[in-house]
């Protein structure tokens, strides 16, 4: 039995260190947007993104009010034709909240109630809590932000950003 507390402290740890990481990360993008001005927005939704690249690690069938760990494990097209200097930065979260029907990515803009942050350049570890019986939806974005110090002739950085669409059908069953 203590094995398992364990194991659960070890991964309550490790969600609560991402967790801070992803608030400090905040703080740093806030204070970079309030200092200089960011040229052009780049940004793309993309709704279709092949099972090779995305993949959604949660089971389907949850238990009211058990804590449910997932993880996101995405591959960047982007990546595969960017090549990252020393000074540029990348950055994945997965935003998300739990629903009773599906939204398009435009609603959940500033809707989602968690985030979280990758812990290497493809995997976004979450969890998840359900408080009534019910098939739900997991709705949500991961947003990968890409700030490459390379300034236009206006002093402007460049930045990048990517927006993939989820969506998960949950049932939570009593206990």
């Amino acid at each position: 039995m203590k094995k398992k507390e364990i194991t659960l402290r070890k991964k309550q740890e490790k969600i609560l260190k991402t967790v801070i990481k992803s608030g400090l990360f905040i703080l740093t993008i806030l204070l970079v947007s309030g200092c200089s001005q960011i040229n052009g927005d780049k940004s793309k939704v993309n709704n279709k993104v092949p099972t090779n690249r995305l993949t959604i690690k949660i089971k389907d069938i949850h238990r009211k009010d058990s804590l449910e760990y997932g993880e996101i494990v995405y591959k960047s097209k982007i990546m595969d034709t960017l090549q990252l200097k020393k000074n540029d930065k990348r950055y994945l979260w997965f935003h998300y909240g739990i629903y009773d029907k599906p939204y398009n990515i435009d609603d959940l803009k500033g809707k989602t109630t968690e985030s979280y942050e990758a812990i290497n350049d493809s995997v976004i570890p979450f969890d998840s809590k359900y408080s009534k019986p019910g098939v739900y939806y997991l709705e949500g974005y991961i947003e990968e932000v890409f700030l490459l110090p390379e300034y236009d002739e206006n002093g402007n950085m460049r930045k990048l950003d990517n927006f993939i669409k989820i969506s998960k059908k949950i049932k939570i069953v009593d206990k």
